[in-house]
């Protein structure tokens, strides 16, 4: 609708490098970034995202910056204030403060 309303093709330099939904979302972040993406995907499936992350309680779930400074999904603790990540080896979690979180959705 765009380029027919417009008369410019704003996709015209990605147009044709993916043929699927994932291909598409990778070649997305390949442009804006894996936390633009993420942050997309989760407000469609979610909804939508709080005023703060800090406003975010225990089991609500938040982007933060993992170890090796890309973004990860992680699920706010019991206390309120601890953030659980899936670890860098994919082996148990990790955990960061509440204050790291960059964005949070209410469960």
């Amino acid at each position: 609708w765009v380029k027919i309303a417009s008369g410019i093709d704003y996709l015209a330099g990605i147009r044709g490098s993916y043929s699927s939904e994932i291909g598409a979302l990778r070649v997305i972040a390949g442009i804006y970034g894996t936390e633009f993406v993420l942050h997309e995907v989760i407000s469609e499936t979610i909804g939508a995202e709080l005023p703060s992350p800090l406003f975010a309680g225990r089991g609500d779930v938040v982007l933060v910056t993992a170890d090796d400074d890309k973004p990860a999904v992680g699920i706010v603790y019991l206390d309120g204030r601890t953030v659980m990540v899936p670890s860098d080896q994919g082996t148990g979690w990790a955990t960061r403060s509440i204050r790291d979180a960059t964005h949070g959705w209410k469960i």
